[in-house]
């Protein structure tokens, strides 16, 4: 039989993932999809319009794009699950609750099941989850079967706030927050995600609302999720799956390729506000899945701004920004020339996007170590956010 999975979103059951072929291996298998004949509701993805016209690899990405990245956390996340480590396997054992509003099944009638059974996550559970991830970034679940999927390299987990308590999100209680621990190798991430969010907010740019949560004395960042309201899922992709693109491939979407769809729906200003953000505090870990669109009917809107961390505090990473600016990778040669003929090349007011660049280039010279030291990170990082003003952004001549 072939291995097929259903598509649902708000409860209803709207077409077929269906495996049809291996092509070249595990890895590259030939994914089908299907909508229901009767189905007139929104897409699933930007690149699988209900006309049927999109690219033959577009399914499978966009479901591939789904799970975490790591073939490690793949593998075991597959040994607790009890499935294949393949995307087949790991969508049908975790795709009940994932980014954005679909869910997946192997069960045609999901919603019309007798509902799984809500567990409760104590503070000593979510304590030890975040203990463990803190010691092995890929290490799955000890106590309770994995039920969500998050994309994405940095450890992480999801829980459902439901009034003042924690539960493990199930299909029928979606997961609220994201709880991201801050490894050993990257002590004060947690601190300084959340700093540059509120640094952010300072600017006027909407940004994902966060704290630094403690349980029994255990720390994490966390993230009230934008693609929730109200315990209702809302439909969202980032911008590789909305391209139709492998997740391999987010450091290879230039900027130039996101304006246009952002045009689509009015919101090439909001992206190249989070854009130059992103570059200004050195996030040069702001890839193409770290834009997405939340959609609504026939509109959209940029999502607020996330995974923001300045990597200048790890001077042993890559400091290059992933999306470059007029072919500028490194923080200190993006200057006024260099965005102004970016403008140029998106059809973009040059003017406008000059003051709204030194703007953002100049608040960030300004706030961002104390920002970063009001959230106590330890004085080492400080200082490098301080060098890192002082030699990549003053010199560009757009913070003064």
């Amino acid at each position: 039989m072939p291995k097929i999975l259903h598509a649902f979103l708000g409860g209803h059951h709207v077409g077929v993932f269906e495996w049809l072929a291996e092509a070249t291996g595990a890895d590259d298998p030939r994914v089908g999809f299907r909508y229901d004949t009767d189905y007139r509701g929104a897409p699933l993805s930007l690149s699988l319009p209900l006309d049927g016209t999109w690219h033959e690899e577009a399914p499978f990405n966009w479901l591939d794009n789904l799970l975490p990245e790591s073939d490690e956390a793949r593998e075991r996340l597959a040994h607790v699950c009890g499935v294949a480590s393949d995307t087949h396997g790991l969508l049908s054992a975790l795709g009940e609750d994932m980014a954005g509003a679909a869910s997946l099944s192997l069960d045609a009638n999901l919603p019309d099941r007798e509902p799984a059974p809500l567990l409760l996550a104590s503070a000593d559970d979510i304590a030890y989850r975040i203990a463990t991830l803190r010691r092995d970034p890929s290490a799955p679940p000890a106590h309770e079967r994995p039920r969500f999927s998050l994309a994405g390299q940095q450890a992480k987990f999801s829980l459902s706030k439901i009034g003042g308590s924690w539960f493990w999100s199930t299909y029928e209680y979606p997961s609220t927050h994201i709880f991201k621990p801050a490894s050993r190798q990257h002590a004060g991430a947690d601190e300084a995600e959340y700093a540059c969010l509120e640094l952010a907010r300072e600017l006027g740019i909407e940004s994902s609302h966060s704290s630094v949560a403690q349980f029994r004395g255990q720390r994490a960042f966390c993230v009230e999720r934008w693609d929730r309201l109200d315990g209702v899922r809302l439909l969202a992709e980032d911008v590789v799956q909305a391209l139709g693109m492998p997740g391999y491939e987010k450091y290879g979407l230039p900027a130039e390729e996101v304006v246009p769809l952002m045009r689509r729906y009015g919101q090439e200003w909001a992206f190249v506000r989070q854009l130059a953000f992103n570059t200004a505090v050195g996030n040069s870990d702001a890839h193409g899945k770290n834009y997405s669109l939340l959609f609504a009917k026939d509109q959209a809107r940029l999502a607020p701004l996330y995974d923001v961390l300045p990597l200048s505090l790890w001077p042993e990473y890559d400091q290059r920004v992933s999306m470059h600016i007029d072919g500028a990778f490194h923080p200190g040669q993006i200057n006024a020339h260099r965005w102004a003929s970016f403008a140029r090349t998106n059809a973009l007011d040059e003017a406008r996007l000059l003051d709204d660049v030194r703007h953002i280039y100049r608040h960030v010279a300004e706030r961002l170590p104390d920002a970063l030291a009001a959230a106590d990170l330890p004085a080492v990082q400080v200082d490098r956010a301080s060098a890192f003003v002082r030699e990549k952004i003053l010199p560009t001549g757009l913070a003064t």
